[in-house]
């Protein structure tokens, strides 16, 4: 899933990156189970396709501006952390509609209707009606990075993840078990995918000329607001399985 993929500097944010979803259980046995909503194993999918994505939008960028002399000899790392918001986001959105239609398909290929898995989810929280991020999937998931949570945010997604907890136990929300070997294996699954989109997207938007990105994709549900989809993480919100 890595081997001859990434640069060596693209890799390290890479497993950063899975280490930021893994980090709670990376302590436990490879194969201890996790419960997971099937939104939740989706957006951990889709947040790591826009990750590998931009990853490797920023990766080209970095090494020509420094073959350029334009960037300083330092680290992919500390040259993404220097961009500003209009930069950042120049490297984050999908570009084209024809890229934006491959990951719906390859999303709703492995985990079903997006729409549908937020709304069950939803319904089941009762989020839309309290009003504790109605609408929605930013109200059950953790900010981080440069997004201040203070301690009332944090009691909220404490309650949210129990009220989560208890709706995956109950079989009110569809759900999948996980192993952390799985977990783990589908975040760098999402990210390879990511980053092959983006080539491939670059290739054929040279010879043929691909449609500009409509950015109202359904996949965005799983990744949250647009805004912020940089900044998600999903860890909060799994479940342990038992056993």
């Amino acid at each position: 899933l890595v081997q001859g993929l990434y640069s060596k500097e693209a890799l390290e944010l890479v497993r950063d990156h899975v280490m930021s979803i893994i980090g709670e259980w990376d302590h436990l046995d490879r194969e201890f189970p996790l419960q997971v909503s099937t939104f939740q194993a989706g957006q951990v999918y889709a947040i790591s396709a826009l990750f590998g994505y931009s990853l490797r939008r920023a990766d080209m960028r970095f090494r020509l501006d420094r073959l350029a002399g334009l960037a300083e000899p330092r680290s992919l790392a500390h040259y993404i952390a220097g961009f500003g918001r209009d930069e950042a986001w120049g490297s984050a959105p999908i570009e084209s509609r024809e890229a934006e239609e491959t990951l719906e398909l390859q999303v709703s290929t492995l985990f079903g209707d997006v729409v549908e898995l937020q709304k069950e989810l939803l319904d089941a929280l009762d989020l839309a009606a309290a009003g504790d991020g109605s609408g929605s999937s930013s109200g059950i998931v953790a900010r981080h990075g440069d997004v201040a949570v203070n301690s009332a945010a944090a009691a909220a997604n404490a309650d949210v993840a129990a009220r989560l907890r208890g709706a995956v136990a109950a079989g009110e929300v569809a759900s999948v078990r996980l192993t952390v070997s799985n977990l783990r294996r589908l975040a760098l699954e999402g990210c390879a995918f990511g980053h092959l989109l983006g080539a491939t997207e670059a290739d054929l938007d040279s010879t043929l000329g691909l449609t500009p990105a409509s950015h109202t994709s359904p996949v965005a549900l799983l990744g949250g607001e647009a805004e912020h989809v940089p900044k998600f993480s999903t860890f909060l919100m799994f479940e342990k399985a038992a056993g």
